[in-house]
């Protein structure tokens, strides 16, 4: 038989457990994404200053930017130096995709914190969330995007190019 008419058999395709093709075997390597090594002095930098910097040029504006630094630092040093390093070993990375991955962050914080607040707390301090979320989503894009400013302005070529993959 054919290999058109193998898989034209709609019985005999469906007791069929080979695949067609190699990456379903365990003994096969799959195809592997490419992976980058993260610039630790661009990184560091850009960790710090990125906040610093959105901070410094903002703060004229009631002093909002500098307690938005003091409340949500931790935070964002906590939970987006974490994400930040996965997102910069898996992708080639761009200020774009470091802002949206920061939103992503503060959707999922704002909703968890919701959802743990109204078990805890009830409905008292869904204000409390709801305000702090709005200033989390409107200063984590920000830092986000100073952060992504400063890496990649400072990270050198050899860490933007693609490791080698082995199989």
């Amino acid at each position: 038989m054919t290999e058109m008419t193998v898989n034209n058999d709609p019985i005999r395709a469906a007791h069929t457990s080979v695949p067609s093709s190699p990456k379903g075997y365990f003994w096969m390597p799959r195809h592997r994404p490419p992976r980058y090594l993260v610039d630790p002095v661009a990184f560091v930098i850009a960790l710090i200053g990125g906040p610093l910097l959105i901070t410094a040029a903002t703060f004229w504006m009631l002093f909002i930017p500098v307690g938005a630094l003091i409340m949500g630092g931790p935070v964002y040093l906590v939970i987006g130096t974490p994400l930040l390093l996965i997102y910069l070993r898996n992708n080639a990375g761009d200020t774009k995709g470091v802002m949206q991955l920061s939103l992503f962050a503060v959707l999922g914080l704002c909703v968890g914190g919701g959802i743990i607040s109204l078990i805890l707390a009830g409905s008292s301090a869904i204000g409390l969330i709801a305000g702090l979320s709005v200033f989390a989503a409107i200063f984590a894009p920000l830092w986000a995007g100073g952060f992504g400013w400063i890496y990649f302005k400072l990270r050198k070529d050899m860490y933007a190019q693609p490791l080698p993959t082995h199989f």
